[in-house]
């Protein structure tokens, strides 16, 4: 990983930032400062093409095979980390109408971000220049705004993301 930037570490205040969202609004992560513990994660985009379902989200963009099926299983297991008191925000380098165009019945109900200017994504250290998108990436931040928890996936073709069993098991730890 010798090519992307150290960003934050486990420890480090996190980056504040305000990002659009296709159905939530303008979100901030600092709404979420001092009452719940938020699961930040970057997911790939590739180039515009065929519109794809992922569950009932219907997305302009291709996602990478990988962050598909993460995603799915964070939108099948998002009541098991909102009861755990968290959140999940998913971030990745599009424009906020390529997020979304149709968004059926609020899945996923987690906020999609779009970083189209990779604003957040490169101050928290997880942008690959040469692909122009995140490496799938997971940060943890409890509710002081703290990372405790720091995972970047691979940075070739071959992507990989925690799967929502162990982002609950490390929210639980919050």
């Amino acid at each position: 990983m010798a090519d992307l930037p150290s960003g934050v570490a486990v420890g480090q205040e996190a980056p504040d930032f305000h990002v659009e969202t296709p159905l939530h609004g303008t979100v901030s992560l600092s709404q979420y400062r001092s009452k719940q513990p938020v699961a930040l994660v970057f997911f790939r985009t590739f180039s515009a093409g065929n519109r794809m379902m992922v569950g009932k989200l219907r997305l302009s963009h291709t996602l990478c095979p990988t962050c598909i099926l993460v995603i799915r299983d964070w939108a099948r297991n998002y009541d098991q980390i909102q009861a755990l008191g968290s959140e999940v925000l998913a971030i990745s380098t599009v424009k906020l109408n390529e997020l979304g165009g149709v968004l059926a019945s609020g899945e996923p109900r987690f906020p999609i971000c779009a970083d189209a200017d990779a604003s957040i994504t490169k101050r928290y250290g997880v942008y690959d220049p040469r692909w122009k998108h995140p490496t799938p990436s997971a940060f943890l931040i409890d509710r002081d705004g703290l990372i405790r928890y720091r995972y970047v996936g691979s940075v070739g073709i071959q992507s990989d993301l925690p799967r929502a069993a162990e982002l609950a098991e490390q929210l639980a730890k919050l």
